[in-house]
């Protein structure tokens, strides 16, 4: 790929259900299409067998280096097939990643192992702090979805550097916003949707559900510490040429633009 690769994209990919071999087919054009310097995976599947690898899949064609996080392993049917596989996080940038960790977030039983990802890499020759979360799905677990949240700010790479802080991901409630700005506020953050920040129109909806349920946030030590975002926008919303829709949740989709002067 070339060009700027200014562009941030994260989308649940939807483990291996539907026609998995087709809509990874989807997933690998869509998102090439974008042209993306960090993409953000989550329900990546991995197949102990290695017949399936999406975040490695994609990682390859699309000449990105991949981290995968395997995460929530147990039996799941591949095509047919019964497969011990992993429905993981995976963070893919354009540059290198110069340093990563892994967070174990705190979980209830009902919904079992939650985990997300920290990385430093380069957006557009920018350097940046991206992490990776996929929240609670209970719907009764706000709380939950806060403390899961907050255990992020323990790392020193997210909570002390003064770089951009890119938070991407499934939130699982379409109050993530308002949740997200409470916690920031409270380590001395601001939080800003890059879908207001870059224009975003049209319909938000990130599932076939209609529901808003996935997010690129910013967090600053300032509101004037935000970086620039631009062309904001759903993809992966409609099937494709073959009539297969890449996913379950449709990808939300930034280009950044300029960082703050101190950066």
């Amino acid at each position: 790929m070339t060009g700027s690769r200014d562009t941030i994209v994260t989308i649940n990919t939807w483990k291996a259900d539907g026609r998995y071999r087709e809509r990874l087919s989807a997933l690998t054009t869509g998102i090439g299409a974008l042209r993306p310097g960090v993409v953000a995976l989550q329900e990546a599947f991995f197949c102990e067998s290695g017949d399936a690898d999406t975040a490695g899949h994609l990682g390859h064609a699309l000449d990105m280096e991949t981290i995968f996080s395997p995460a929530r392993g147990k039996a799941r049917t591949l095509e047919g097939r019964p497969c011990r596989s992993f429905s993981g996080m995976a963070l893919l940038s354009a540059a290198p990643w110069t340093e990563f960790h892994e967070v174990r977030l705190p979980c209830d039983l009902r919904d079992g192992e939650r985990l997300a990802q920290v990385g430093a890499t380069r957006v557009a020759g920018q350097p940046v702090v991206v992490a990776n979360v996929h929240l609670t799905h209970l719907p009764d677990a706000t709380p939950l979805r806060r403390a899961q949240l907050e255990a992020l700010w323990r790392l020193p790479l997210f909570g002390a550097t003064r770089l951009p802080i890119i938070i991407c991901g499934d939130f699982n409630t379409p109050s993530a916003e308002t949740l997200l700005a409470s916690v920031a506020r409270e380590a001395g953050l601001d939080a800003r949707d890059t879908w207001q920040a870059g224009n975003g129109t049209g319909d938000r909806a990130t599932t076939l559900g209609g529901a808003p349920l996935d997010f690129i946030f910013t967090l600053a030590a300032s509101p004037g510490g935000h970086p620039g975002f631009a062309g904001s926008h759903i993809a992966l919303s409609r099937p494709d040429a073959h009539g297969v829709l890449a996913s379950d949740h449709f990808a939300v989709v930034t280009r950044m633009v300029g960082v703050p002067a101190h950066v």
